[in-house]
């Protein structure tokens, strides 16, 4: 199976290259977040709610890896011309 480089594991990669290859080939031995990491990822949430409402004709793209490529391939050959697209990673709970 195919790995994708996810937004996530790239910034994670920039940080620590072997985060990135653990990351990517063994998600099962990730650490859990820590409540500053969770408030992070939930102001991006929160961000990523704000911009569909300020362009409420976009088109949300859900998936992830291939899924997601599929998916944006499909909206854009129907002519959508703004596209959020909203992919989650598996993250290990709190």
């Amino acid at each position: 199976m195919a790995s994708f480089l996810t937004k996530s594991n790239f910034m994670s990669g920039l940080q620590c290259h072997k985060q990135l290859w653990l990351a990517v080939n063994e998600p099962h031995r990730a650490t859990s977040l820590n409540l500053a990491q969770q408030r992070i990822i939930d102001q991006g949430d929160a961000v990523g709610q704000f911009a569909r409402q300020q362009f409420p004709n976009g088109q949300l793209v859900q998936g992830n890896g291939s899924e997601a490529i599929q998916a944006t391939q499909a909206a854009i050959a129907v002519g959508a011309t703004c596209l959020d697209v909203l992919t989650k990673s598996k993250r290990p709970e709190v």
